[in-house]
């Protein structure tokens, strides 16, 4: 995540005074790391005091959740987002694809740095790691959901298995590998999407293009 991207604006009252600490939040988790990291920053760098954060947002644990989810969940084929209606309602095969592609390399590039944060806390905070597997569980489902329409649409190629297709389709789309590409092979946000829409492409198009991964 861009630590200087907002997650909301212009919100009335009470929920622009818990945006503005999670969007301290994040930058401060970005900066420091989670270890790093004490309430009593986040209510200095927000003009409150840490009861307030507690009050309003939680602990550390439940701040850094909240705010992947806000970046997962609310980004992750939202129906009023315009790419995620592609995704379902496109015309064809390749332009459902990209678009996917697409919205789904902004949601990692928003919410990668904080991943990485929980990511190297997760043992020692159970419930980091609790809450990043059921985001991977998120997104396998709503990937296995743009396979099954694309198969029910008939835009796949008739032979593919389709379950061992979605198997390794989610398995390429989760955080931890779009991470790796970005920080120890060096890729950046473009070349890992041009690797994932071609990789897409050859799983929708190719008789047992997956069987390799599963035998």
């Amino acid at each position: 995540m861009d630590a200087e991207t907002k997650l909301g604006s212009d919100l009335p009252g009470d929920a622009a005074r818990v945006q503005s600490i999670l969007d301290v939040s994040a930058r401060v988790f970005v900066a420091r790391g989670y270890s790093g990291t004490a309430l009593t920053d986040i209510a200095h760098g927000a003009g409150v005091n840490v009861e307030e954060v507690r009050e309003r947002v939680g602990d550390k644990a439940e701040i850094l959740n909240r705010i992947i989810d806000a970046a997962v969940h609310g980004g992750f084929l939202s129906g009023n987002c315009e790419w995620g209606r592609t995704v379902i309602d496109g015309d064809t095969l390749e332009c459902r694809i990209h678009a996917y592609v697409s919205g789904s390399c902004d949601m990692m590039r928003r919410a990668a740095c904080l991943m990485r944060v929980a990511a190297a806390a997760e043992r020692a905070e159970p419930d980091l790691a609790e809450a990043a597997q059921s985001r991977r569980l998120f997104i396998h489902e709503r990937i296995a959901f743009i396979w099954h329409r694309m198969d029910l649409d008939q835009l796949l190629h008739p032979d593919v298995v389709l379950d061992r297709v979605i198997a390794t389709a989610s398995t390429l789309g989760q955080p931890e590998v779009y991470v790796a590409m970005t920080r120890s092979v060096g890729w950046t946000t473009r070349v890992y999407g041009h690797w994932l829409e071609r990789t897409w492409l050859h799983l929708a198009t190719t008789p047992n293009a997956s069987s390799w991964f599963h035998e």
